[in-house]
């Protein structure tokens, strides 16, 4: 573990020496948004692949339970809310919570969130070893195992590997994708939601994304489908975004041809309707990170963030950009246009075909 990681010469001397063989119980700290957790899928993965006998527990946002409900890395998914109004309510839960992780005897707890909160839930649940980042003060007082900050600059997965340098898993070897477990009965809602479309080249158009800079104007989403309907006898489903509803009905009113706008889904039958569509258009967006979770080609468009910190490298992934070459980003790499025209963003998807030709039949399922 002496090669450089996030740009970084790692010296093993530089850590506690952790006793890994006795390590049973693993708490995991996973809070933020449903693609922040997607991005840590991986290092739990790596931790069961480490300890595999070991009880893995991973708190989350209240949002986040529906990312890991049928992961089998996951022994227990614990929601815990960060909101602390009205105050009493959050006091008794994260205390609660806290409070009984810390009677069970935690033997490793690994802070991936790296705020204040998981600062103070690290010192309530008092595990033998505990692994946070150096970069805050509330951090170094509360962890005594200390890793650098993860890197903006490569892959989320592996940029938060380093926390897991300590165990003997090197970040390089934390793979750039993530996975999601869907479950029968939600194979079998979608299906009856896609009833007599088989055969049918069914596109799949995630309008919305939680930060609005992230998203394509709605008229370009409608001419795109018209040229994939054209040219290649593409039906587009589309999926609502919560908060965002009506980016669905402004385009099932400007687009007049055939489609399947959905209404509001559950995640995990939006999962299981997901898996059974071509491709995924889409910005950066929780809904790409469960495409490629389920290793569904998708086409993305970076319109404010870059791709080098979510490409994947295990599904058919191409990343639709304009580089702004007069404004750079903290790597000292060009920023994204936000102006993406339609025959970039069609010659993408294009590309995007050759892709899934060259690679028919290597897909790895995941459980959907």
């Amino acid at each position: 573990m002496n090669a450089p990681t996030n740009g970084r010469a790692v010296n093993d001397a530089a850590w506690p020496e952790i006793a890994t063989d006795r390590i049973d119980r693993i708490c995991v700290i996973g809070w933020g948004l449903v693609g922040d957790l997607f991005i840590r899928v991986p290092l739990i993965e790596a931790l069961r692949a480490r300890f595999p006998r070991a009880e893995i527990t991973v708190i989350v946002d209240p949002h986040g339970t529906k990312v890991l409900a049928n992961h089998p890395a996951c022994n227990r998914v614990i929601a815990v809310g960060r909101k602390k109004r009205p105050l009493l309510p959050y006091l008794r839960q994260a205390l609660g919570t806290g409070l009984r992780l810390r009677r069970e005897r935690i033997d490793l707890s690994i802070d991936l969130y790296g705020g204040g909160s998981s600062a103070a839930a690290t010192l309530l649940i008092n595990a033998r070893w505990r692994i946070g980042f150096n970069n805050r003060r509330r951090l170094r007082i509360a962890n005594n195992v200390l890793v650098p900050p993860a890197s903006a600059c490569i892959h989320w997965s592996q940029g938060l590997g380093i926390a897991l340098e300590p165990l003997g898993i090197p970040a390089s070897t934390i793979r750039r994708g993530t996975s999601y477990y869907c479950t029968e009965s939600s194979r079998a809602a979608a299906k009856s939601i896609l009833a007599g479309r088989e055969g049918t080249k069914l596109i799949a158009f995630n309008l919305g994304a939680g930060d609005p800079r992230k998203c394509w104007p709605i008229p370009r989403f409608v001419s795109l489908a018209q040229l994939l309907q054209k040219h290649h006898g593409a039906v587009p489903v589309v999926f609502r975004n919560p908060g965002q509803e009506h980016f669905a009905e402004q385009f099932a009113s400007s687009f007049g041809g055939d489609a399947v706008c959905l209404p509001r889904l559950p995640f995990d039958i939006e999962a299981a309707v997901l898996d059974r569509c071509h491709v995924l258009v889409t910005g950066d967006s929780a809904l790409m990170h469960l495409a490629i979770g389920l290793k569904r080609p998708v086409l993305a468009l970076f319109t404010f963030t870059r791709p080098e910190a979510v490409r994947p490298d295990d599904c058919p992934f191409i990343a639709c950009m304009q580089e702004d070459r007069a404004v750079l980003d903290e790597c000292g790499r060009p920023r994204p246009n936000a102006d993406l025209p339609v025959d970039l963003v069609y010659a993408s998807y294009e590309e995007l075909e050759r892709v899934i030709g060259a690679t028919a039949g290597a897909r790895e399922g995941t459980g959907c």
